[in-house]
């Protein structure tokens, strides 16, 4: 699903430069930044009004192309057209006239005195929710500080794309929170034994993640690389020292836990930056993600021994935080989803009846 949708990531960007080049508060909804959003993305880059493209990006990688170098090509034209506008830069004399040098000198001090009115007026211009505001109150296709002869250009008809335009709010904020919890529980289960207490406490902590994911993004934190690992880490050696090391295992409600802090969103980003031809950003990626498993299980372990020495400084090593059991399949009541048959219909067969009636339809 990702490479399939990764021209549709790249317009995604272009779609970004364009509202920030028009401070219009659109972007583009595809099926990656989908599920980008409900694994944990960052949803502070996506503005509240969004412009919808949906469609199978197969069937529609001709015209996302042409959308994708018409869009580039777009912002260009209106960065320069707005810089002119607002600073009244004078355009280039003619091949072969002359200018003096007290025309020069007079425009240069005219462009100084522009810029320093600039900086004034950002200065007043208002923040946070004054601005979403405005942006509520705002049209999402009426362009600002535009000339009249880019506004054609805006309403360029793609008839092949289904576009829905001021589709606010589509991803709330609690199904991103909702979608770390059953993420976590779902993919430790099919994937590595667990008890009914590992399940409960997986998704309890991806509630955790996807709560501390969230705000952190609104917030500007930039320090959730070291805080999801160390709380997960923490809370998750509580439950352990609650509930039995026989009942939970600290290792599975910790580590998948934090599936989309690592490997999820990293290793994603970094192969859909590979399929759209951005090679070296696609290595860059990966390089982090790598960087990011060395945050997760720091964090974990640093948050698990600092629980473990307030709470029980005596106990001997090796008592607490184990992660061996993470194989272990001999543990009472573990079971492993993807080898029972029953409940791999059970999960599966709705879900392929489901999006064979979506792409039917």
């Amino acid at each position: 699903m990702f490479l399939a949708g990764a021209p549709l990531y790249r317009i995604e960007l272009r779609v970004l430069e364009l509202a920030v080049a028009l401070h219009v508060p659109i972007t583009i909804a595809t099926l990656p930044s989908a599920i980008f959003l409900a694994l944990g993305g960052s949803s502070s880059a996506f503005p509240p009004q969004a412009v919808a493209i949906s469609g199978l990006p197969a069937n529609n990688i001709e015209k996302l192309q042409d959308l994708d170098r018409w869009v580039r090509s777009l912002v260009g034209t209106i960065e320069t057209r707005s810089w002119r506008e607002v600073l009244h830069v004078p355009r280039p004399p003619a091949h072969g006239s002359i200018v003096s040098d007290d025309e020069m000198d007079q425009q240069k001090g005219g462009l100084l005195d522009d810029r320093a009115a600039l900086l004034d007026e950002q200065e007043s211009v208002p923040q946070g929710d004054d601005v979403e505001e405005m942006d509520a109150t705002r049209s999402p296709t009426a362009p600002v500080a535009l000339s009249a002869a880019t506004v054609p250009q805006l309403e360029r008809p793609f008839p092949d794309l289904q576009v829905v335009v001021h589709a606010t709010g589509w991803v709330p904020g609690w199904v991103s929170i909702l979608a770390h919890g059953f993420a976590a529980a779902g993919l430790a289960s099919l994937w590595i034994p667990v008890t009914p207490h590992d399940v409960v406490a997986t998704f309890l902590l991806g509630l955790v993640n996807g709560l501390v994911t969230f705000y952190g993004h609104r917030w500007h934190l930039a320090t959730l690389d070291v805080i999801v690992p160390f709380l997960t880490g923490a809370i998750g050696q509580v439950f352990e020292m609650l509930l039995g090391a026989e009942n939970l295992c600290f290792g599975t409600s910790a580590f998948m836990s934090c599936f989309s802090f690592y490997p999820g969103i990293p290793s994603t980003v970094a192969l859909v930056e590979i399929a759209s031809g951005n090679v070296v950003a696609g290595i860059v990626r990966i390089g982090f993600s790598f960087l990011r498993s060395v945050f997760l299980g720091f964090g974990n372990q640093v948050g698990s021994r600092a629980v473990i020495a307030l709470l029980a400084p005596n106990a001997p090593p090796g008592t607490w935080g184990d992660i061996a059991c993470m194989d272990d399949t001999a543990r009472p009541n573990a079971f492993v989803v993807r080898k029972s048959w029953w409940a791999v219909l059970a999960v599966f067969f709705p879900l392929s009846l489901a999006g064979a009636s979506f792409e039917w339809s």
